[in-house]
């Protein structure tokens, strides 16, 4: 259901979340491993040379995706570690993609699974982009 609420303030709102999940993530989840870091630079140069080719390429890099979730006042939130979404409109995104607030959804998630993340790669955050989001695609590499 659409909100009625002014998209301005819709936001602030999504801002305002975007910000207290950033300031609840440990020390820790900022350093990445030798060969996830190895898998990002090769994913992200690939993805680039789409882009170059197909310009409503577009890729983000550990991007917090926050969507509405029935029932509840929060958004629900994941971050993929690369996100692909296609769409020749502007993308609004800066700190959050807020999905209410952009005009195309996410096409192709994909996520660098170590063993200390294999469950929430694996399981939570399929599960998310699977019956939460609904993306088309989804890929993972060890």
């Amino acid at each position: 259901m659409a909100s009625t609420k002014p998209r301005a303030l819709i936001a602030v709102a999504y801002e305002e979340w975007a910000q207290e999940y950033l300031r609840s993530l440990p020390l820790e989840h900022f350093m990445e491993a030798t060969p996830q870091a190895t898998q990002r630079k090769i994913t992200l140069e690939s993805l680039d040379l789409v882009h170059a080719d197909r310009p409503d390429v577009r890729v983000f890099n550990e991007l917090l995706v926050q969507y509405q979730v029935s029932g509840q006042k929060k958004p629900g939130q994941v971050v993929p570690d690369n996100m692909v979404v296609i769409t020749t409109e502007p993308v609004e995104a800066k700190t959050s993609y807020n999905l209410p607030l952009e005009a195309a959804r996410p096409f192709w998630m994909l996520e660098y699974v170590s063993k200390n993340t294999r469950r929430k790669d694996y399981d939570d955050n399929f599960d998310k982009y699977e019956r939460d989001l609904k993306v088309p695609y989804y890929g993972s590499s060890e």
